[in-house]
């Protein structure tokens, strides 16, 4: 299930940063084999996926507040 909830954020961010005036997409990025762009590239979208993992809990948090007898699906 978390592995789930992993994917689930991660195409969150993918489809969040493929707006018009974003940064270089990672397939550019990986093709510039430039290390330190990729590393900082990597930072980047990690720090975008822990904000996406913190607000999914925040969101089961209150589903269960809400409705207790509910289990959330993935």
């Amino acid at each position: 299930m978390k592995k789930n909830l992993y994917l689930a954020a991660l195409s969150l961010l993918l489809l969040s940063c493929s707006g018009g005036n974003k940064e270089v997409n990672v397939d550019e990025v990986v093709k510039s084999k430039d290390l330190n762009q990729i590393k900082s590239s990597r930072e980047i979208i990690h720090k975008e996926y822990e904000k996406l993992v913190a607000e999914l809990a925040k969101l089961d948090k209150a589903i269960a507040e809400l409705d207790p007898n509910k289990k959330i699906r993935w």
